[in-house]
């Protein structure tokens, strides 16, 4: 009788250790919200960010501003699948100053757009949708992403810092894209699916 008691208690103890470490095993390989990994967040990101500097980098050189457009094609050119948390930031700093500096100008009285830049400007609102569209998408995978708590590594830390900035910096992306479509408009431009699809 003692036997089997200590046999059953032995089952026991053995079902209720599996059961935890299958717990805790999950919790160690958990990666993050929508079973993102960091390195494809970074991927994605990365995807979308060369296309909206690009994008910005067309769009500023139609309106005249060479310079601020050559660093952004620059920067663009540069970000790689493997950026860093710094590179990340840089990028989203870059963006955020070319939105900034884009509406500003579209807004002011008296741009004029060539035959040339309007097709310039086309190209970049074509790039500017399709990158939208992109951290659209990544918005949403993002969303509650948290590594789990073995992982370690530049993706992580990228990973991380896209899933905190990037929904709140939709909106200011997003309101860039509108304007540039409808200074476009009154410019004559004929503006690219990929652009207006991005806004519904």
């Amino acid at each position: 009788m003692k036997t089997l008691l200590r046999a059953g208690c032995f089952i026991a103890s053995a079902f209720l250790a599996s059961s935890s470490y299958a717990q805790f095993g999950g919790l160690l390989s958990g990666g993050g919200g929508g079973g993102a990994s960091p390195e494809s967040i970074v991927k994605n990101y990365v995807g979308g960010a060369k296309d909206v500097l690009g994008a910005q980098g067309k769009l500023l050189e139609a309106i005249g501003k060479k310079d601020e457009a050559a660093r952004a094609t620059l920067q663009a050119d540069n970000l790689t699948e493997g950026a860093t948390k710094q590179n990340i930031e840089d990028a989203t700093k870059t963006q955020t100053d070319n939105s900034k500096l884009l509406e500003e100008s579209l807004k002011a009285q008296g741009t004029v757009l060539d035959g040339a830049a309007k097709v310039v400007y086309a190209q970049g609102l074509g790039l500017l949708g399709r990158g939208t569209t992109k951290y659209l998408a990544l918005a949403r995978d993002v969303k509650g992403f948290k590594p789990g708590i073995t992982s370690i590594g530049a993706a992580v830390q990228s990973a991380v810092y896209v899933a905190q900035s990037l929904p709140s910096n939709m909106s200011t992306f997003s309101s860039t894209l509108s304007s540039a479509i409808e200074f476009g408009k009154a410019q004559g431009v004929e503006i690219p699916a990929d652009a207006t699809a991005a806004l519904k």
